[in-house]
């Protein structure tokens, strides 16, 4: 199963980025309000997030020619 260390890597990479947006969502309401790079910033997380989910939807169908 080679797939299982690069899923768990995957794994765990999105688990700190789910923890890092819920400090920023913290950070959002009690700390400090969005500024124009902040805005610039969540803009480019959103695009991005959209091609990672394109990407992986796309495994899904890859056929094994081996």
């Amino acid at each position: 199963m080679k797939s299982l260390y690069p899923m768990a890597d995957i794994m765990t990479l999105m688990t700190k980025i789910e923890g890092n947006i819920n400090k920023l969502g913290v950070i959002y309401t009690s700390e400090e309000e969005r500024n124009a790079i902040d805005e610039g910033l969540i803009d480019q997380f959103v695009v991005t997030a959209g091609q990672l989910t394109a990407a992986a939807n796309a495994l899904k169908g890859i056929t094994f020619a081996g």
